[in-house]
């Protein structure tokens, strides 16, 4: 996953990457906001093993984060799958 923070026009930037490994992952979901009627916002929220990550998105359709949670829930299955859990 990959972040990046800019403050202050430029003055201020971080770009961060994080690694999840996805066997790992316990359970992922998506939000969506709508504010004042035409301003919306979406989030992924992602729980691995050791840590809670929600991620803002700015450039995928509602169709395309559905197709990312599906894909990752898929992951999660198979992965307990795998560990007979």
């Amino acid at each position: 996953m990959v972040g990046s923070t800019q403050v202050f026009c430029g003055w201020a930037r971080t770009r961060t990457i994080k690694a999840i490994a996805l066997a790992g992952l316990k359970e992922v979901g998506s939000s969506k906001d709508t504010q004042v009627c035409c301003c919306h916002s979406r989030a992924i929220m992602i729980q691995s093993m050791t840590q809670s990550i929600n991620v803002i998105v700015k450039k995928l359709s509602d169709h395309e984060v559905r197709a990312f949670v599906t894909n990752l829930s898929g992951v999660i299955v198979a992965h307990t799958a795998r560990a007979g859990v």
